[in-house]
């Protein structure tokens, strides 16, 4: 996908080679570069997955679902598009 050159980090999560959760890897972040919970988001598609931990480290957390594929979910932020994320962040 070419993506390296946007990002500091690229975080894989194989359950095959690893043993580290997302929320795991989400710690990690906050640790390494010291940031707080209030100093980072977390945009996924599952809300079972990326979502999940994110609440569970105290992350806000926003839902990814270009397809509606979440429409009964109506307890988390959601967008479409990315276009949407300004205004979640500062």
């Amino acid at each position: 996908m070419k993506i390296e050159k946007d990002f500091k980090e690229i975080h894989i999560v194989d359950p095959l080679t690893s043993t580290l959760t997302k929320k795991d890897i989400f710690a990690g972040i906050i640790k390494r570069f010291s940031y707080t919970t209030s100093e980072v988001l977390v945009v996924g598609d599952d809300p079972h997955s990326e979502i999940k931990a994110a609440q569970d480290l105290g992350i806000d957390a926003v839902l990814y679902d270009k397809f509606n594929l979440h429409a009964g979910n109506n307890t988390l932020p959601k967008i479409s598009n990315f276009m949407q994320l300004d205004t979640f962040l500062l």
